[in-house]
């Protein structure tokens, strides 16, 4: 395959999707942010109210390609020239000490792309006796390609000789941009003197801005001749949904998600907030219909296809690719479009939050999310698990999470927070240490004012032991 096509592939499988953000979700202060992982978080921890001024983060993270021995940081400061490695193999010796180097992972198995961003605007939380209520503003970025079969890696697709036919395994990628509003409302189901079990639910009104999914439902039969390759197999479902050849940013779609969740704590008769609090959630239920600006195009099983790899290569938008791909295989540019329309499902999940009062301010905590799909066009979430060990006061707060991404991946993480100020990664070598193969990070931070000087307990019921702390800056 030509370089253009295997950028084209790159674009249409690597998207930017922050990971869990264990320090604005887990502890008993993140406040209206823990909403974003249990909905009936915020009514089981001590602040009576708080305010999000401004949250955000990124997480990405790729499996097609790298940069050599650098990190976050200096990517981002970097001001010299990128060098393909595999281009200059011969010249190790000669290497450039200016510039950055970017390779490709030889894969010998299936492997995966995925990302996700967020920003999280004015939201409120306040806490009652025995209710607590929220609203909440987001803006979301993310996509996946999962389980991508192994010969769609660059060696694969550099190497494919002519005359060479390749089985490549079932495709599934989608990703969007979406903004959410949303309520929160969370009580308390039951309580005695010995635990509490807490109810939440999260109602949004989700607008959709950008969209797109790529999908083939059984195993294709690709053969690459000279300047063409001969497709068979299918069906094949692609679409997008986009503005920005037309006003730019704007809202084509909406939908509605829920999230539900509960909390059971078991208090404690030492000088401990509790013995243990447990948390259950469902996470993103919903979807978002885009009928503006959309298109959804369909090329069926029953026939083979011959597409001319330098046509595709040379559309400059992606809707020039989509008739030009209609052209290739129909003769026709714009028979392949079955709809003006389409739905993609968020991305759900199942989350189980574990914490352990080790002492007065000590906690261990353990996180695990699973995905789950209940329609072929949704939107992945990464899988996870944690394990993480914080301090916690009113006023300071550290945390050390050790994070398996995607079941595979093991990182470490790190964050703080100085009253109102939360910074935090859950991959932070990536940002300031020099990765051999750099291809992802993580990184958030969050801006709130809240009650900090609320006993942990105060409102929802009796007060636990820990009483108020001074602040003494």
């Amino acid at each position: 395959m030509k370089r253009g096509s295997i950028c084209l592939l790159i674009l249409a499988v690597s998207s930017v999707q922050a990971q869990n953000q264990l320090g604005l979700r887990t502890s008993n202060y993140t406040g209206v942010n823990s909403l974003l992982l249990n909905p009936a978080a915020f009514h089981s921890a001590p602040l009576s109210w708080d305010v999000n001024l401004v949250s955000t983060g990124a997480f990405f993270y790729n499996e097609f390609v790298y940069v050599e021995n650098t990190n976050l940081l200096r990517l981002l400061n970097h001001d010299g020239p990128f060098l393909s490695r595999p281009d200059n193999q011969a010249l190790e010796v000669m290497d450039n000490p200016d510039a950055l180097y970017y390779n490709f992972f030889d894969q010998r198995s299936s492997f995966s792309n995925s990302g996700n961003a967020f920003v999280t605007g004015p939201s409120v939380a306040i806490g009652f006796n025995t209710f607590s209520v929220g609203i909440f503003t987001n803006f979301r970025v993310a996509g996946a390609a999962n389980r991508l079969d192994e010969d769609l890696d660059y060696f694969s697709l550099d190497t494919w000789m002519t005359g060479e036919t390749k089985n490549i395994n079932p495709l599934n990628s989608s990703g969007m941009a979406w903004s959410e509003v949303g309520i929160n409302v969370a009580t308390t189901v039951k309580k005695d003197h010995n635990s509490k079990l807490d109810a939440g639910i999260n109602l949004k009104y989700l607008m959709g801005h950008e969209a797109f999914f790529a999908r083939s439902r059984n195993e294709a039969r690709v053969t690459s001749l000279a300047d063409t390759s001969i497709v068979r197999g299918g069906p094949f479902d692609y679409g997008i949904a986009s503005s920005a050849a037309n006003e730019g940013f704007g809202i084509n779609g909406s939908g509605i998600s829920a999230d539900l969740g509960f909390t059971c704590i078991k208090k404690s008769s030492r000088e401990k907030p509790y013995a243990w609090r447990l948390g259950v959630s469902l996470l993103d239920i919903g979807f978002i219909h885009f009928d503006q600006n959309a298109q959804k195009h369909q090329l069926t099983g029953s026939d083979f296809y011959t597409l001319d790899r330098s046509a595709l290569s040379a559309s400059n938008t992606i809707e020039e690719l989509l008739m030009s791909t209609s052209q290739e295989a129909l003769g026709d540019p714009n028979q392949s479009l079955a709809a003006r329309d389409f739905t993609i499902l968020t991305p759900g999940a199942l989350s189980v939050q574990f914490d352990y009062a080790l002492h007065q301010n000590w906690f261990v905590n353990t996180t695990v999310n699973r995905r789950f799909n209940l329609h072929p066009i949704t939107v992945d979430r990464e899988n996870f698990w944690s394990v993480a060990v914080r301090y916690e006061s009113t006023w300071f707060e550290a945390g050390v999470p050790l994070v398996l991404y995607n079941d595979q991946h093991l990182r470490v993480g790190s964050w703080v927070r100085f009253a109102f100020l939360t910074i935090g990664s859950d991959h932070i070598n990536s940002i300031f240490f020099k990765q051999d193969q750099f291809a992802g990070s993580d990184v958030y931070l969050a801006l709130r004012i809240n009650s900090l000087n609320n006993p942990f307990g105060a409102k929802g019921g009796s007060k636990g032991k820990r009483s108020p702390e001074k602040c003494y800056f």
